[in-house]
């Protein structure tokens, strides 16, 4: 059973309720339980050789996709730690996919600030009708959102915490 946690926004509210466990605190009280896990968004982005990619092309496979930006200083705190784990995703053949919403930046700018970072898993660049396919009104970033081998959003984490960070691990455990 998989339980989809997505930000508190008017358009969630309409399908779900919202979480009053005294258990969950902090970012993570902003968060709704959805009953329905909800198929990735479509969303198009390219790699360093400027190829289009989807999320359908990752399909089969579990993957943790990553949106960050240059700009976002938690995204800076939250890369490193992604790199620490990312070596765990590849034993459990979990794919790692940063994407970066800057909407003006250059891939050897987001390759010379990854390395600057220590990060090696794969990065991409995201266009601006994929941005306006997430977020709808605000942009909260980073976000994460953990997508199951038939494509399902199954977990959405927003900003990076311990919480997050912890739950991340529960999901690599239970593959």
């Amino acid at each position: 059973v998989f339980i989809l946690l997505l930000p508190n926004t008017e358009a969630n509210q309409s399908n779900s309720h919202r979480v009053t466990s005294t258990l969950i605190t902090g970012q993570m009280s902003n968060f709704i339980l959805l009953a329905e896990v909800k198929p990735a968004p479509e969303i198009h982005f390219l790699d360093s050789d400027s190829h289009r990619l989807t999320l359908e092309d990752f399909h089969g496979k579990v993957v943790l996709v990553n949106l960050w930006a240059t700009w976002c200083l938690p995204c800076r705190e939250e890369m490193p730690e992604l790199e620490h784990l990312y070596t765990d995703f590849k034993k459990k053949g979990i794919e790692l996919v940063g994407i970066n919403v800057d909407l003006d930046a250059e891939p050897t700018f987001v390759e010379q600030y990854a390395a600057e970072l220590g990060v090696s898993y794969p990065l991409y660049l995201m266009n601006e009708d994929s941005v306006s396919k997430i977020f709808d009104q605000a942009m909260f970033i980073p976000l994460s959102m953990f997508v199951d081998e038939e494509g399902r959003v199954v977990d959405v984490f927003e900003g990076w915490s311990i919480q997050s960070q912890n739950r991340i691990r529960e999901l690599l455990s239970s593959r």
